[in-house]
C-alpha cells in the first residue's frame, strides 16, 4: 500500500556555519519524493548526496531560493526522486547570513511498501552555476555536461541579488554558433523562480561532454537622483538548469 509521507529535517545554524546532517529513509518502505519545501530565518545553500547509491543531486551547492518552496507553494519536482528503503541522505548545509539561522526542510512524497520496487534509471538533477558580475562589466564562464549521461533540461530557475540588472547570452555547443536567444536578454526573460520556473515546452537536450557558454552583462546604471548618488555595483546570481540525467 502506498501512503503519504513527509520527512522533516530541522537545523540550527550559527552565523556563516557549515553543517552536515543526515536523513534516513524508513527501513520498511521505499520512498518517492515529489515535493520539497522549507521554512527558515535566512538564506542558505545545500548539497544533497544519496549515500546508498552515491548519487549527488546537484553539480554544486544550490541556494534555498532555487530548490525549496513553501508548504503552500512547494517545489513540485518535474521528475520524482526514487529512494530505496534504508537510504541515507547526506545534506551539507551552509548558512549564508551573518546571524543565527534556524529552520527545517521537508521532503514530501509517498511510501511504497509493495515488493519489487525499482528506482527509475533516469534521475532528477540540477546543473548549478554561480556568477559575480562586476559593475558595468561582463562575466564569462562555461558549464560542462558530465560524461556519464545526456541531460534533458526541463526548467530554467535563477536567483539574483537585484532584479533587472543582469542580462545573459547562453550558447550550448550542441547548437553550434547559435545561442538560445538572439541577443543579450534579461535574466527575468529567461529564468523563472523555483515557485514559478520557466517550464520549457520543448525541453533542451544537452549531450554528454557538451558545453554551455555563459556571457553575463551587468547593466546596473546606478541612480544619480539619490543623495548621495547610487553608483553602479557588482551583482551576484545563481543559474540553474533543472532536469533529468538520461542514461542510454
Amino acid at each position: 500500500m502506498n501512503t503519504h509521507k513527509g520527512y522533516t529535517l530541522p537545523f540550527a545554524l550559527q552565523p556563516l556555519q557549515k553543517l552536515t546532517l543526515y536523513l534516513g529513509i524508513d527501513a520498511d518502505a521505499d520512498f518517492t519524493l515529489d515535493k520539497v519545501y522549507s521554512d527558515e530565518d535566512g538564506a542558505f545553500k545545500v548539497m544533497i548526496l544519496d549515500t546508498t547509491s552515491t548519487y549527488q543531486w546537484f553539480s554544486d551547492p544550490i541556494r534555498r531560493d532555487n530548490f525549496f518552496g513553501s508548504a503552500q507553494y512547494p517545489n513540485e519536482l518535474p521528475q520524482s526522486i526514487d529512494l530505496k528503503r534504508n537510504t541515507q541522505l547526506k545534506i551539507e548545509i551552509e548558512n549564508l547570513t551573518n546571524a543565527a539561522n534556524d529552520g527545517e526542510m521537508v521532503f514530501e512524497g509517498y511510501r511504497i511498501t509493495d515488493s519489487g520496487f525499482q528506482p527509475r534509471k533516469n534521475k532528477y538533477y540540477c546543473y548549478v552555476k554561480d556568477f559575480t558580475v562586476p559593475a558595468s562589466n561582463n562575466a564569462k564562464d562555461s558549464l560542462r555536461i558530465d560524461g556519464d549521461s545526456d541531460f534533458l533540461v526541463n526548467r530554467f530557475i535563477c536567483w539574483q541579488d537585484l532584479d533587472y540588472v543582469l542580462k545573459a547570452k547562453i550558447a550550448p555547443s550542441s547548437l553550434a554558433s547559435m545561442g538560445l536567444y538572439t541577443q543579450y536578454t534579461l535574466l527575468e526573460n529567461i529564468f523563472g523562480s523555483v515557485l514559478r520556473p520557466n517550464n520549457l515546452r520543448h525541453p533542451l537536450l544537452l549531450g554528454k561532454n557538451s558545453t554551455v557558454a555563459f556571457d553575463l552583462s551587468n547593466v546596473d546604471a546606478g541612480d544619480p537622483t539619490t543623495v548621495p548618488p547610487t553608483l553602479p555595483a557588482d551583482h551576484n546570481c545563481q543559474l540553474v538548469f533543472d532536469g533529468v540525467k538520461i542514461w542510454s
